[in-house]
């Protein structure tokens, strides 16, 4: 194995949950290099790039993005793509995010790229859109993508596995299960003081409608009558270019009620182990790595009966799953969590414990790479 390209949307996102592979085969003597499209938030952006720099990770940045209506742009990034590919010529690509399944699957399939890795990290995004279309035309070029033969698709939770599977007709030696992207947790977070954390809920997400950015502000605003001596701060991205935004105007009516508004925190560990509760009120995921994060600091956990937060939860006993895009069921369960310090503590006990078993990073990375030596071996 002499060389593999990644293909993500975002810096952000690749140095969040892949960076840590791309190392590991930097180390084994893999020729690495990173294509990712135009930042849908700057400030997550400027310091994902700074440390791909500091990690000596060769990248380009193309025109495409994760969000747009402009289609020469989008053609443009196609094109950037189809002419990397071709000039890197990898013996493996991995292809990360929706978008980027699409366009790199297919270019992969045209130049006969010898080794396919595609993630399916969750497939929310889609699934939320309205438009019955564009959901038939986004499977419909999947079908083109698998068609690459020597592939491995990676999913980070079950429920995903199967419906593809089904609907593509994949083999089962083809699919690969992850418990998300891996955690590494720094010894100086497990060090915080506990005296010194507030009574907080916390948001650690992207502020976006389909997180469920609006169920929690609603709720927020109502609990926090009621319990004045309990903070609700939100931690994550708010100049993220989405058509799911929150505008600015409801992210400042929020304030006014007593609701903090972090921004994107690069140490975002820390905020977690400073927090009391952490809720992702989420339409749907694939494994989010916040909640796998939270759950190996032993936090309590309110978040939503869906693929890959409900794993979580079913998995650790750390958490209340009330009904996704439902203020009153998640309403009643983080009130249910802050009148009760005993669930609390005794999540705290449980949760750690088993999520280090299964949420180790180097377990994850080890997977990886077994995955790219397994397609290369196939083509030698």
């Amino acid at each position: 194995m002499k060389s593999i390209l990644f293909l993500c949307n975002h810096a952000a996102f690749f140095v969040s949950h892949r960076l840590p592979i791309a190392i590991s085969c930097k180390k084994k003597k893999i020729n690495v290099k990173l294509l990712v499209g135009k930042p849908a938030s700057n400030s997550m952006e400027k310091n994902a790039i700074s440390e791909i720099n500091r990690k000596k990770i060769d990248y380009e940045i193309l025109r495409y993005k994760s969000f747009t209506y402009n289609f020469f742009e989008e053609l443009i990034g196609i094109l950037q793509i189809f002419y990397q590919i071709r000039k890197f010529k990898p013996d493996i690509i991995h292809l990360i995010s929706p978008k980027c399944v699409l366009y790199g699957g297919i270019i992969s399939k045209i130049l006969n790229v010898k080794c396919v890795v595609i993630s399916i990290s969750g497939i929310g995004s889609i699934m939320n859109i309205n438009s019955m279309f564009i959901k038939k035309i986004y499977f419909f070029l999947l079908k083109i993508v698998f068609m690459n033969k020597n592939k491995k698709v990676i999913f980070h939770n079950r429920r995903d596995l199967l419906l593809f599977k089904n609907l593509f007709k994949l083999k089962s030696s083809e699919l690969v299960l992850t418990y998300g992207s891996g955690i590494q947790i720094n010894n100086k977070v497990s060090k915080i003081k506990k005296k010194k954390i507030k009574k907080t809920v916390l948001f650690p997400s992207r502020v976006l409608l389909d997180k469920g950015i609006s169920e929690f502000l609603y709720v927020s605003k109502k609990l926090k009558k009621r319990f004045k001596n309990w903070n609700f701060v939100v931690a994550g991205s708010i100049d993220y270019k989405s058509p799911m935004a929150l505008s600015k105007e409801k992210i400042n009516k929020s304030k006014d009620y007593g609701i903090k508004f972090l921004g994107y925190r690069k140490d975002i560990l820390n905020i977690l182990n400073r927090s009391t509760i952490v809720c992702l009120p989420s339409y749907r995921e694939g494994m989010p790595k916040v909640l796998l994060e939270a759950s190996i600091l032993g936090k309590p956990i309110v978040t939503t009966n869906i693929p890959g937060c409900k794993d979580i939860i079913h998995l650790c006993k750390n958490g209340i799953l009330v009904k996704p895009k439902n203020k009153h069921s998640l309403y009643l369960g983080l009130k249910k969590m802050i009148l009760n310090p005993t669930l609390r503590k005794k999540i705290q006990k449980n949760s750690k414990k088993i999520s280090k078993k299964y949420f180790n990073i180097e377990t994850v990375i080890n997977i990886h790479l077994e995955c790219y030596k397994n397609l290369y071996l196939n083509v030698r």
